[in-house]
């Protein structure tokens, strides 16, 4: 009698644990592992345009001598996990008949990009989902805006000069050119804020017809407005990839060469003297992010 209850007893004993285990069905247990790929995409590593563009600043050094286009492009962009595609609507160009020949030496990615896709008559786009890469021709001519924090290069924009028995004086910006200060009449001078030099140095220095002219200068292409904030001067320029490459490297130029002027003047020596040339990128502002679904 012992042994047929024993017998039970470990009978009930099992029938319960086995109806725990079912009860835990595909349905009901996967629930803790859904929860956490629902918190995964809860913060996506979506990315901008402008967060793709900004990632063609990292530093590379190649060396290609007759290699495939498609090669090229995975050692500059496929070894760094930079998403590209061929914008096929727009190249004209056999790819596979494409070759590349480089010595390049700790530049830029996107100057790699330029030295190589140049090569074929070729150029690239931003885009949210990577590097498109196309025709030059379609790169000149699609136009983004970005956001420059401009107000570094406007914080003291009056120089004062000093001369013996002579009082300081300050030297006024002026520009000279005609079709740029609205002057109708050949040479004559007309007086700008701070601001405004910038704004027609950036146009002067950079762009220009055929390819990518500017609104102001040339009456079609890329615009470019001031912003004025109680804690920031923006520009708000639209151009094309090219241009805006061009913009970015001027700006560093300015600003280093600013800070250098600063460290001139201040009685102070540096302590390292080829620190004042490095490279200060603008402030690009990223102003949209991609949420999750």
């Amino acid at each position: 009698m012992r042994r047929v209850v024993g017998i039970l007893g470990i009978c009930v004993a099992a029938s319960i644990f086995w109806g725990n285990l079912l009860a835990e069905t595909p349905e009901t247990k996967p629930d803790s592992a859904h929860a956490a790929e629902d918190h995964d995409h809860e913060h996506p590593t979506a990315q901008t345009a402008e967060e793709v563009r900004q990632r063609l600043h990292e530093p590379i050094t190649l060396k290609l001598d007759k290699v495939p286009l498609e090669d090229a492009l995975a050692e500059i962009l496929g070894k760094r996990n930079l998403d590209y595609w061929y914008d096929e609507e727009h190249i004209k160009i056999a790819r596979d008949t494409i070759e590349v020949t480089c010595n390049l030496r700790n530049v830029s990615i996107g100057a790699a990009l330029k030295r190589i896709l140049g090569q074929a008559q070729l150029g690239w786009v931003c885009e949210d989902t990577g590097i498109r890469i196309t025709s030059s021709a379609r790169q000149m001519s699609i136009l983004f805006a970005r956001i420059y924090d401009v107000r570094a290069l406007l914080e003291k924009p009056v120089v004062e000069v000093a001369e013996p028995a002579k009082p300081h004086q300050q030297v006024q910006y002026i520009c000279i050119n005609p079709s740029l200060s609205g002057s109708g009449t050949s040479g004559s001078e007309k007086k700008l804020t701070p601001e405004d030099t910038l704004i027609h140095t950036i146009i002067g220095a950079t762009g220009g017809p055929p390819d990518s002219p500017w609104m102001e200068a040339d009456g079609e292409g890329g615009t470019i407005h001031l912003i004025q904030t109680s804690h920031a001067k923006l520009l708000v320029i639209r151009h094309n990839e090219v241009t805006h490459a061009e913009i970015e490297h001027l700006l560093n130029e300015l600003i280093s060469h600013q800070q250098m002027g600063a460290e001139e003047e201040s009685t102070e020596t540096p302590a390292d003297k080829t620190a004042s040339r490095s490279i200060v990128r603008p402030r690009v502002k990223i102003v949209a992010k991609h949420l999750g679904r």
